[in-house]
C-alpha cells in the first residue's frame, strides 16, 4: 500500500516541527545550489579542451547545468519522506514537482537575468521593483541560443530513458545478491526511484515556459519545443504504458499544478515583452498596451482552483448522474 501510515499518526506539534526543520533543509539547498550554478555558467572562461574547446563551448555549460540539477530530486524526495506530512507516498512527488519546478525555474531560466552578481541585481531590484521587466529584456534575449541548445539536450535525455539504464544499473546491483526473479523485482520497486512523474512533469513544464519566454524573441526556438514535446509523447507514451509499473494516482493534481506553473511562464513572457516594449520603443508608454495582459495572467492563476470544480463534482452533479435515465448496462447473470 502507498499509504504513509506513520504519517497519519504524527501529534501537530510533531508536524509543525518537522515542517520546520524540512523548510530550513530546502532553504539552505536553495541558497547552497546558487554559488555552484553561477561557476558551472562561467566554467568556459576557465577550461580548455583543445580540440573539444568548441564542443565544450557550445554544450559544456548546458551539460554541466543539467547534470547538476539531476542531483536535486533525490535529495528533496528525502526530505520530504521526513519531514513533510503526507497522506501517502505519492504525495511527495507532487512535493517533488512544486519544488523541482521552481529550482529549475530560478537556476535555468532566471539565473541569466540575475547574472553573476546576485547582490547587485537584488539591490537594484529592492530600490527599483519595476525594473525587473528591464532586466529580463537586457538579457534573456541574448541567450536565447543556450535555450535552444537546452531544449536538444533535452530530447536526448527523454530518449536516453528509453534505455531504462538507472533499472540495469540497480538490477546487476541486486543481482550479486538476488536471483534473478527476485533482483528484477527489487530493481523495479518504485519507491526507491525518483525519475517519476513528479521529475518529469516539473522538466516537461520548464521547457514549456522556456518556449513561451522565447516565443517573440527567438521564434526559432518553438521548433525545438515541438520536437521535444513529439519525443516526449512518444518517449513516456511506451515507458508508461509498456515498460515502468504503474503507481497510485491522485486525479489530475500534476495537470492542475502545470496549468498554474505554465501562467508563471506566460507572466515571465508578459514582464519580458514589457520590458522590450520600454527599452527599444520610442513611445515612453508603449509598454502599457500589455500591461492588461499581465493583470489577465494573474486573474486566472488566482482563480484557477475556485473557478474549476477538478478535486470533487458538486452535489447536485454527482446526484444527476445516479438518477438519470439513460440505459445503463446489467449483466444478465445478475437479474
Amino acid at each position: 500500500s502507498d499509504l504513509m501510515r506513520t504519517d497519519l499518526t504524527k501529534s501537530s506539534w510533531r508536524k509543525k516541527v518537522d515542517a520546520f526543520v524540512g523548510y530550513v533543509f530546502l532553504v539552505t539547498i536553495f541558497v547552497a545550489y546558487f554559488p555552484v550554478v553561477l561557476l558551472i555558467s562561467s566554467l568556459n572562461k576557465f577550461v580548455f579542451l583543445g580540440v573539444l574547446d568548441s564542443f565544450y563551448e557550445t554544450y559544456g555549460t548546458t551539460i554541466g547545468l543539467v547534470l547538476f540539477m539531476a542531483l536535486l530530486p533525490p535529495v528533496l524526495l528525502l526530505i520530504f519522506r521526513f519531514f513533510f506530512t503526507l497522506k501517502s507516498g505519492a504525495w511527495s512527488q507532487y512535493e517533488l514537482t512544486t519544488w523541482y519546478f521552481g529550482f529549475l525555474f530560478v537556476y535555468v531560466l532566471c539565473v541569466t537575468a540575475i547574472g553573476t552578481s546576485v547582490i547587485e541585481s537584488a539591490a537594484m531590484l529592492v530600490e527599483t521593483p519595476y525594473a525587473l521587466a528591464t532586466l529580463l529584456a537586457s538579457t534573456l534575449p541574448k541567450s536565447s541560443h543556450y535555450y535552444m541548445q537546452y531544449l536538444i539536450l533535452q530530447c536526448l535525455l527523454h530518449c536516453l530513458e528509453l534505455t531504462q539504464f538507472i533499472t540495469l544499473l540497480k538490477y546487476c546491483f541486486w543481482r550479486i545478491f538476488y536471483a534473478q526473479d527476485k533482483a528484477v523485482e527489487v530493481s523495479r520497486n518504485r519507491p526507491e526511484r525518483c525519475n517519476e512523474i513528479g521529475q518529469r512533469t516539473a522538466k516537461l513544464s520548464l521547457n514549456m515556459c522556456i518556449a513561451l519566454v522565447f516565443s517573440t524573441v527567438a521564434p526559432l526556438i518553438l521548433i525545438f519545443a515541438l520536437v521535444d514535446i513529439v519525443v516526449t509523447r512518444v518517449v513516456y507514451g511506451y515507458l508508461v504504458a509498456f515498460a515502468e509499473v504503474s503507481g497510485p494516482d491522485l486525479g489530475g493534481v500534476f495537470w492542475v499544478t502545470q496549468l498554474r506553473q505554465l501562467q508563471l511562464g506566460l507572466a515571465t513572457y508578459v514582464l519580458l515583452e514589457i520590458g522590450i516594449l520600454a527599452a527599444g520603443c520610442e513611445s515612453k508608454f508603449a509598454w502599457v498596451s500589455v500591461l492588461p495582459a499581465m493583470f489577465l495572467i494573474l486573474h486566472v492563476f488566482y482563480d484557477l482552483h475556485k473557478r474549476y470544480l477538478w478535486v470533487v463534482l458538486p452535489f447536485d452533479k454527482t446526484v444527476s448522474e445516479i438518477t438519470s435515465d439513460r440505459q445503463r448496462y446489467l449483466q444478465p447473470q445478475l437479474l
